[in-house]
């Protein structure tokens, strides 16, 4: 498949040709094939394959080949385009000789004039051509080429097109297809059955198109088949384009050269430039630095050049002044926080640097807040491209660190001093209850909490130049004369002495004499709103600026009047200079900028009187105010209400009494009077009455007082006994109390009510209190123990309890009291450990006595069980050796257990074999322990030893033998098998 590119948009127009050769030239008898005067010619077919030799007018002469008269023949050395396949010899013009006509090629087989002869490219061959006559020909050879599609460029009329081509085949059955889309873009083809179309197309084209071609071979002899096809693909590109930046552009002031940057699309890359300026040519970079006026052509070629033509543009450079850049404000100014609009002039567009603080960093006007202190630069741009460049430095100045002081605590009434710190100029706010609220430390008495807002003030960077005069007489103007002789009025002179001036005058120093030594000396003139000193400061839009100067009398007799103005508007009230000589004293107005950027700051002379007016001006300041804010919170504290809660006032000699504390504030202390301490809640137990005071101090210092008296009465003495004191468990015994003081009440613990005797029958020793009370309240304790002697807890027990019959058990009596004695039932005696063998179960009774007299009772059964009668038996009681028998055993007590000897184990029935005649014994228990043994006699009587024998033990059939059987135990028997 063959690909080519075609540039959408060019239109060509080109036509497929061969390339048709003639010759003048005629040579003779050269391949040695003919004779000598036979024509010969070279034909060269190598430039084309497909390409056609016509030959001069010539008549054929001589023989080749072979051949006789009357043929006369002509020759031709042939040479061929590799693609070539086959070649065609035709007779072109002339008259045609009658009858068949042939040619030859290096003598070989002989073709028909105008057929195809198929040959193998490059050659060379010799074409003979004989036939009788002598008429004057033409002669055409026409090559034939290999079928082939293919395409070339061709440039109509500035526009660069596509042509394809198929060559060797059948111009009657070319076919040119769309085989990418189906046939959809056949369109495009100005043909789609010509050899050689051209391709149109809109500018919807897809990226490309496989275009196939199919045809009959014109020489099919020369190839394997009669059809022919071959693919060529199409692709499409845009048009060449070329576009400089505009028609003009602008050389601005300073730069050496600007840049020529050409955008290049379309066509078929890589691409030539060549940049001309008054028909030379000046570089074949694609970017052209041009440093001079003048118009520039740039041309731009492609690939397809030459075919195809180049592309051109134009632009005309034009040498530019710089725009004029200027920033206002000039400068500024700037509290930190603060912002300030900044506005370029002179250009079109702005760039800021650096962005830092800035709300854009383009256009004419942006809002600066830097955070530090920063010198920014803007580039402006006019509508020429060139620029200029400004600055302006905003300068930030700190917030004055502004402190209200510590929150503080006053109680109701008093007063506290503020203590405000960090700043030049103070306001504090409210003004209600402040000794003066424009210094940093007034008084304030407020009489409920409250919040004093400070604002304080501090001077940013002075903006006046020379505002010292330690430069002399520059960065000012005035409406006086400078004159160092400053008479009469209207004079004035930059000096460190005054006297030095005018010999009236005071001997002053400098304001500040260390480092400064210089001051401006004035002799006043009676002209009120004459201007002293002037000069013009930038400023920042929208700022508070404080003026300020230091002022003198040099000179006593009618000090000086002055006014600042700014602007031309006096600012603020005029101000008076000191009537002691050398007294410097300064003097400041606050001035808002509103929107000004540049501001005339002036002192003025405000005084009628001509004589004195006499003074020195020094240290001239004007700089923004930055302000800050604190607040201070005075905490108004009422004085506490201290209140003494207690039950009663009056107590009994040796109470106590808590008195309870309690404050309308919280968190109050107290501080009790007979050195009680501070704890809010103290028991008092006065021996006498007593008047207690407390003070109660809140958190804030605030104080209040209380009283309280207590009286004391004496306590009742009282008496407690028991009648008797001593009792045993379950008695009972009488308590009586008596008082010293009468009409005493009492009143018995454990609930035994109010009488002066009462019965008690305590179960264990027991103190019982009893409690008098006066007619007062007051009360009296005695005591009184009845001592409760407890009841022995006897214990009786029986080692074992239970006992089979006729054994015997021992008992034992114990007692939870020491020394306890001890008597038993059934005449046993008072021994606590007695053995007993009862016969039937039998309960004993044994008494425990303590030494205090108190008894207890205890008994203990003893369990007699009987005996089993135990009865052993063997089924059969006799056996032979080798038999066995059965024992069995049984009880008159139901679940007693057997145990037999001769490890036969436990069990009723046990099954034995014994060898020898013998005595087995088996002993029966019962649940209780108790047992009972009884034997059985195995008799095991021995086996016999038989003896049989015959006399004889041989014999005849017929005849007899005597069987004799013996044993060796008398008394046996014998019976005789038959078998």
């Amino acid at each position: 498949m063959k690909n080519f590119i075609i540039n959408k948009f060019f239109i060509h127009f080109a036509c497929l040709f061969s390339i048709i050769i003639f010759f003048t030239e005629k040579l003779n008898a050269q391949s040695g094939n003919c004779d000598s005067n036979t024509p010969y010619y070279f034909v060269d077919l190598s430039s084309s394959a497909d390409s056609i030799w016509i030959s001069p007018l010539a008549v054929r002469d001589g023989n080749c080949c072979g051949t006789t008269h009357p043929d006369r023949c002509i020759e031709f050395y042939i040479t061929m385009n590799p693609g070539t396949i086959a070649i065609r010899f035709n007779i072109n013009s002339g008259a045609i000789p009658s009858g068949s006509m042939y040619y030859q090629i290096n003598c070989g087989p002989q073709i028909p004039v105008g057929d195809a002869v198929c040959l193998q490219a490059p050659g060379p061959y010799t074409l003979t051509f004989c036939k009788p006559g002598g008429n004057e020909n033409t002669y055409k050879i026409e090559a034939i080429p290999t079928p082939n599609a293919d395409f070339f460029f061709a440039d109509v009329d500035g526009y660069c097109n596509i042509q394809l081509n198929v060559v060797g085949l059948d111009p009657a059955t070319v076919q040119w297809t769309d085989i990418t889309y189906d046939g959809f873009y056949d369109s495009y083809l100005s043909c789609t059955n010509c050899l050689n179309p051209i391709v149109n197309f809109t500018p919807d084209h897809p990226s490309f198109v496989d275009y196939q071609v199919c045809g009959e071979v014109l020489t099919p002899e020369c190839t394997i088949s009669l059809e022919f096809c071959d693919t060529v693909r199409v692709y499409f590109y845009d048009q060449l384009n070329l576009t400089l930046d505009g028609d003009t552009t602008y050389l601005c002031e300073g730069d050496s050269a600007i840049s020529l940057i050409p955008i290049v699309n379309g066509g078929l890359p890589p691409y030539q430039f060549y940049w001309y300026l008054d028909g030379n040519i000046l570089s074949n970079d694609s970017i052209f630095e041009a440093s001079e006026s003048g118009t520039y052509i740039l041309e731009v070629r492609d690939s397809t050049y030459p075919s195809c033509s180049p592309i051109l543009d134009t632009i005309t450079v034009i040498k530019r002044n710089n725009p004029n850049i200027y920033i206002l404000p000039s400068q500024a100014g700037l509290c930190f926080g603060n912002n300030v609009e900044l506005t370029a002039y002179g250009a079109q567009t702005y760039i800021w640097t650096p962005s830092d603080g800035l709300s854009s960093v383009y256009g004419s006007v942006v809002i600066a807040n830097p955070a530090i202190t920063t010198l920014y630069d803007v580039i402006g741009i006019d509508e020429y491209g060139c620029r200029d460049t400004a600055n302006v430095f905003v300068e930030i100045f700190p917030l004055p660190n502004v402190d209200a002081g510590q929150d503080q605590n006053i109680c109701l009434g008093d007063s506290t001093q503020l203590n405000g710190s960090g700043a030049w100029i103070y306001e504090w706010t409210p003004i209600n209850n402040l000794s003066n609220p424009h210094i940093s430390n007034p008084i304030a008495y407020p009489d409920i909490t409250t919040t004093y807002y400070l604002i304080g003030k501090s001077l940013g960077s002075n903006v006046i130049i020379n505002g010292d005069f330690e430069n002399g007489n520059v960065g000012f103007t005035t409406e006086y004369n400078y004159n160092i002789n400053l008479v009469p009025e209207g004079n004035y002179y930059i000096t460190n002495n005054p006297h030095n001036c005018h010999n009236d005058f005071a001997q002053c120093e400098d304001h500040t004499p260390y480092p400064g030594k210089k001051m401006m000396v004035i002799n006043g003139a009676p002209t009120p709103g004459q201007k002293i000193w002037c000069q013009n400061v930038p400023v920042t839009p929208y700022s508070e600026y404080a003026f300020s100067a230091w002022l003198t009398s040099v000179h006593p007799l009618n000090p000086a009047v002055l006014q600042f103005s700014v602007n031309d508007i006096l600012l603020g009230s005029p101000f008076e200079a000191p009537t002691t000589t050398c007294n410097w004293v300064q003097f400041y107005e606050i001035w808002y900028s509103n929107f000004n950027t540049n501001a005339e700051i002036c002192i003025v002379n405000q005084t009628l009187i001509q004589n004195g007016n006499d003074f020195a001006i020094d240290d001239i300041y004007f700089a923004p105010l930055c302000d800050n804010i604190d607040s201070v919170t005075i905490f108004v504290c009422p004085n506490p209400i201290i209140n003494i809660s207690h039950n009663d006032t009056s107590l009994c000699y040796s109470d106590s009494l808590i008195l309870l504390l309690n404050s309308n504030i919280p968190n109050t202390t107290f501080n009790w009077s007979n050195s009680l301490g501070t704890n809010p809640t103290v028991t008092v137990s006065p021996t006498s009455t007593t008047t207690y005071s407390v003070t109660g101090t809140t958190a804030e210092g605030c104080t209040g007082i209380a009283e309280v008296t207590v009286t004391v009465h004496p306590l009742p003495t009282i008496t407690a006994t028991a009648t008797p004191n001593e009792i045993c468990f379950g008695a009972s015994t009488e308590l009586t109390a008596s008082s010293d003081i009468t009409g005493t009440i009492f009143n018995w613990s454990d609930g035994l009510g109010s009488s002066l005797t009462v019965t008690v029958s305590p179960t264990a020793t027991t103190t019982y209190s009893v409690t008098g009370t006066t007619l007062e309240g007051c009360t009296g304790t005695a005591e009184v123990t009845v001592t409760v002697h407890p009841l022995p807890t006897t214990t009786a027990s029986a080692t074992p309890n239970e006992i089979c019959f006729g054994a015997s058990t021992e008992l034992t009596a114990s007692s939870d009291i020491t020394r306890t004695t001890f008597n038993w039932s059934n005449s046993l005696g008072t021994n606590p450990t007695v053995t007993v063998s009862p016969t039937s179960t039998t309960t004993y009774t044994v008494t425990g006595t303590t030494l205090a007299g108190c008894t207890g009772t205890a008994e203990v059964t003893v369990t007699v069980n009987p005996l089993p009668t135990i009865t052993a038996t063997a089924n059969p009681n006799e056996i032979c050796f080798g038999a066995s028998t059965e024992l069995t055993a049984s009880s008159d007590i139901t679940g007693t257990t057997f145990n037999w000897s001769g490890s036969l184990g436990a069990g009723a029935t046990k099954t034995v074999s014994p060898t020898i005649s013998t005595t087995y014994s088996v002993t029966g228990t019962t649940l209780e322990g108790c047992t009972g043994t009884a034997e059985v006699t195995v008799t095991v009587h021995p086996l016999p030893t038989i003896t049989a024998t015959a006399t004889p033990v041989e014999i005849c059939l017929g005849a007899s033998a005597e069987l004799t059987a013996s044993s060796d135990i008398t008394g046996t028997t014998f019976n005789w098998s038959d078998g």
